[in-house]
């Protein structure tokens, strides 16, 4: 995929998806088939503490990129230095 539609990207500048950096979920309830994913460009990022109950994915941080139109990212997981801790989860 070539720039971004209304994005100012000229061609040549692949899109490549959002950029999370230093992310940190705390103190947070999930309720009700409610989960964390963690996926596309991250780099470091805190988990710590979350009551997860009743849900079908839990704290996931390992799913890989899926992108049919960039070959060369598909299937890689781009999510670098995560620290998942101290969390309660209940998967149903």
């Amino acid at each position: 995929m070539q720039g971004v539609p209304g994005g100012g990207q000229g061609p040549g500048c692949s899109f490549q998806g959002a950029i999370n950096h230093n992310l940190v979920f705390r103190n947070n309830k999930f309720l009700s088939n409610a989960g964390l994913l963690i996926a596309g460009n991250t780099l470091n990022g805190l988990v710590e503490g979350n009551l997860i109950v009743n849900s079908s994915v839990g704290i996931n941080t390992t799913a890989p990129l899926v992108d049919p139109t960039n070959p060369e990212w598909n299937g890689k997981n781009v999510v670098q230095y995560v620290l998942v801790t101290n969390n309660n989860v209940t998967l149903d």
